[in-house]
């Protein structure tokens, strides 16, 4: 709970939105086994970061990218497509660059489905995926030493 409070204080301070359920996902993975492979501030942050390209990106190659999100307007086949693709590079990309991070799958969706706003809320998101990459790093410095 202190993790994903440590980035809502900051989403709510900077009235940006750097907390989003992948994250949240992140978060228990880091307090479950922060020496994980998975866990690592790698990891982390190319994990998200793929999971954004790829689920923009084959937004846009269908079409859907800047459209009204999946959830809250039409459901439209450009996200299942996109969606679908998205999911696949993501899985792809992260275990060939050896960097798995599970909630990368979630982040792909958020994006391809067009939960995120592109006006700041990538900058924002991944300035989330960030605070927990520097969490991962000092959890496992702790553990480290005992």
């Amino acid at each position: 709970g202190a993790l994903v409070l440590l980035v809502g204080l900051m989403a709510w301070l900077a009235g940006a939105p750097c907390l989003a359920p992948p994250l949240g996902v992140t978060a228990y993975l880091l307090a479950r086994d922060p020496r994980a492979d998975s866990s690592s501030p790698r990891s982390i942050l190319l994990g998200h970061a793929i999971g954004l390209a790829a689920g923009l990106g084959s937004a846009s190659l269908f079409h859907v990218l800047g459209e009204p999100g999946a959830l809250t307007g039409t459901f439209a086949m450009g996200h299942a497509l996109g969606s679908a693709l998205a999911i696949a590079l993501t899985v792809g990309l992260t275990e060939g660059l050896r960097c798995s991070h599970p909630p990368a799958g979630a982040t792909t969706l958020v994006a391809s489905l067009g939960l995120l706003s592109l006006e700041g809320g990538v900058l924002a998101f991944m300035t989330g995926a960030s605070v927990l990459a520097g969490c991962s790093l000092a959890l496992r410095q702790k553990r480290l030493r005992g």
